[in-house]
């Protein structure tokens, strides 16, 4: 079995179609391709672990979707992503005169055969938590005919009177495959 590993080290802006692309919105996560794509500063500030954040406050439930680009010939074997960071949405508590808060990071890949995306993982932790989540079968479904891979980061959806922040640090995808080709099981008939 092998792996590679992709993230957004030396990826610049604008992401060309061999590339890796990071993109941003709000409201309800839209089928891929789709949002605005980040700055350079943005694409530099997921490319490792290191506490600086890629943040969006768009008004409404923010997003951001990673596109991947996979190259790989051989037979893929499993999908794991993983996602740094933490989902925030704050409001003013008239009554008690303070600001309160809920968090909210969850992560999800794109299924272009249901069309629909699909929850890998989630936390409610207040501040950056990394979280996995893999996919091992149908694989064909989550990688379209241009070879890209799609995740999201969705944050915190409160109501209107508060404002939600998503802040991303560093994200990757690990794609496992079998080297030299299509991994054929062997059968014995007795």
């Amino acid at each position: 079995m092998s792996a590679t590993t992709y993230n957004f080290t030396t990826v610049t802006v604008p992401a060309g179609a061999t590339s890796h692309k990071g993109t941003s919105g709000s409201g309800s996560l839209p089928a891929p391709p789709s949002g605005t794509e980040g700055t350079q500063a943005n694409i530099d500030n997921i490319e490792s672990s290191n506490a600086v954040y890629w943040s969006n406050s768009p008004g409404g439930t923010p997003w951001k979707m990673f596109r991947w680009y996979d190259p790989t010939t051989d037979a893929i074997t499993k999908y794991t992503a993983g996602a740094q960071g933490y989902g925030e949405w704050a409001w003013w508590d008239e009554e008690n005169q303070e600001w309160e808060y809920a968090y909210n990071y969850t992560l999800d890949i794109y299924n272009f055969h249901t069309s629909a995306w699909e929850q890998l993982a989630n936390h409610v932790n207040a501040s950056e938590t990394t979280i996995t989540g893999s996919k091992s079968s149908n694989l064909s479904y989550y990688r379209d005919a241009n070879s890209y891979v799609y995740t999201a980061t969705v944050g915190y959806g409160g109501p209107a009177y508060g404002s939600s922040t998503l802040y991303d640090d560093y994200l990757y995808l690990t794609v496992e495959y079998t080297a030299g080709g299509i991994f054929v099981p062997r059968i014995t008939l007795c």
